[in-house]
């Protein structure tokens, strides 16, 4: 039986797998550190974990938000635009209790708008919390996630139009294998593309880096070279009895090229001539070290 379900163009992916590929690793890298970070924000132990990556339009976001959501708005320095971090007001100020050393009791009913206050506690731990996402979407220190403003009303999330595509990405914190509070990181797709392009660049950079150093910084670092005659056994005893003006016999011909060393690696034979005041060295054979 086939079943025919219809499209909606509006909401349409636009992120390819590559970009995809990108952004889950930046996911992946967050979660990990993200749990941390909450975990030391409210004494207690934390554990997040991804419930789904969904491109949405605003106004689908915020009907899943609800009458009563709490949103914190975070510039990304240097990149154009802002993030949001968004939940349900009661799971905030379940946060808030937490924060506070409670939360093991239900939360206090007339505790319902959050106070300047309550909304300086968020802040810190969302600071703390959405910090780790700035790492994780730069590991080359380029991007800066800062807060901006905190809002507890419905009325204050018409900063988009309905139907302006968004990439919702929802995740749970498990407090104390008790409490699960859902945070939705909210992005609009622009300013998505603009950090995976960056983390994509990054990743770019990094592999210039290493052939910069194979080709430019390897080839061009001094090293010690220096014309060495064979070495000859000789006994400690006879070192010991050394004294000014003897003569240690080398039994190597005059005519015959020296070893030119290279930090101690055999890389050609020389002969060794003066020029005027200066001792210079004839290349006359090249010694290949490469085994394969």
């Amino acid at each position: 039986m086939i079943t025919v379900v219809p499209y909606d163009f509006r909401r349409n992916e636009t992120l390819d797998r590559h970009q995809r590929r990108a952004l889950n690793a930046a996911i992946d890298f967050f979660i990990r550190h993200g749990s941390v970070s909450i975990s030391s924000s409210l004494r207690k132990a934390c554990q997040i974990t991804l419930v789904d990556v969904t491109e949405m339009t605003w106004k689908d976001i915020t009907n899943k938000l609800g009458e009563k959501p709490y949103m914190a708005t975070f510039g990304v320095e240097p990149l154009q635009g802002r993030l949001f971090a968004a939940m349900p007001l009661q799971d905030a100020v379940r946060i808030i209790d937490f924060r506070l050393g409670g939360g093991t009791l239900p939360p206090f009913e007339r505790h319902s708008d959050p106070t300047d206050t309550d909304l300086a506690i968020l802040a810190s731990v969302m600071e703390s919390l959405i910090g780790e996402l700035g790492i994780a979407f730069s590991k080359q220190g380029l991007v800066k996630i800062v807060l901006l403003s905190q809002e507890a009303s419905r009325q204050y999330l018409q900063i988009a139009g309905q139907f302006e595509l968004f990439l919702k990405i929802e995740i749970e914190i498990n407090i104390l294998d008790e409490t699960t509070v859902p945070l939705y990181l909210i992005f609009p797709i622009v300013l998505i593309r603009g950090i995976i392009r960056d983390l994509q660049l990054g990743v770019d950079e990094k592999e210039d880096a290493v052939k910069l150093l194979d080709k430019e910084v390897i080839l061009k670092t001094p090293i010690d070279v220096w014309l060495e005659i064979p070495p000859i056994p000789i006994t400690p005893e006879a070192i010991a009895q050394l004294s000014p003006g003897d003569v240690i016999p080398f039994f190597y011909p005059v005519s015959a090229p020296l070893d030119i060393m290279a930090e101690g690696v055999l890389v050609g034979k020389g002969k060794q001539y003066a020029i005027g005041s200066k001792i210079v060295c004839s290349v006359s054979e090249e010694v290949n070290n490469n085994d394969d």
